[in-house]
C-alpha cells in the first residue's frame, strides 16, 4: 500500500480536499506557508524516522493558491512578518517579471505558488542525509499546485 505524506501550509485547510483526492492512507506535515526548515538536523532526524516508521512511499510538497501568504505577497498585503513569508517574498523578489507581468491574479499565484514548492523541494535535496534516505527507501517526490476552489491539483515541473 502507498502511503503518502504532504507537506502543506496549515492555514490553507486543504486536508479534506487531499483525503477525498488521495484516499485516506495519507499524512500531513506543516508549516507556514508550506515553508519548511530542511536545515535543521533534528527536525529531519524525526521526519526520516517518521517516513521509516511508516514506509512512506511518495512524499508531496503542496501549496494552495489561496495560501494567505501566497496572497498578501502577490497583492502587497500587510503580512505578519514571519520567516515564511520573507522567503516567499525573496521568491517573488527573484522572479519578479516572471510572475507579474501582463498575468491575472490567479496565473500570479499559481505561478508564485509553484516557485514556493519547487524551492521546498530543491532544499529536500540539497539535504544530502535526507536525500540519501529518500533514494534508499525509493521515496517519491512530488510538486503540487492545489486550487481548493476549482477543487484542481496539478503537478510541477521540478
Amino acid at each position: 500500500m502507498n502511503k503518502k505524506l504532504f507537506l502543506v501550509c496549515p492555514e490553507c485547510n486543504v486536508e479534506y480536499f487531499i483525503r477525498k483526492k488521495y484516499g485516506d492512507d495519507v499524512y500531513f506535515l506543516t508549516a507556514l506557508g508550506a515553508v519548511f526548515n530542511f536545515s535543521e538536523v533534528k527536525y529531519i532526524e524525526s521526519i526520516m524516522d517518521f517516513i521509516t516508521r511508516e514506509s512512506i512511499t511518495d512524499i508531496y510538497v503542496a501549496n494552495d493558491i489561496s495560501c494567505r501568504f501566497i496572497k498578501s505577497i502577490v497583492e502587497r498585503e500587510d503580512g505578519f512578518e514571519t520567516s515564511c513569508e520573507n522567503i516567499i517574498r525573496d521568491i517573488l523578489i527573484d522572479n519578479y517579471s516572471a510572475i507579474m507581468h501582463g498575468k491575472s491574479l490567479i496565473e500570479k499565484k499559481k505561478h508564485l505558488a509553484e516557485l514556493n514548492v519547487n524551492q521546498q523541494i530543491k532544499e529536500i535535496k540539497m539535504n544530502e542525509l535526507f536525500l540519501q534516505r529518500i533514494i534508499q527507501q525509493n521515496v517519491r517526490i512530488t510538486g503540487l499546485v492545489l486550487t481548493i476552489d476549482e477543487q484542481v491539483v496539478r503537478e510541477c515541473r521540478c
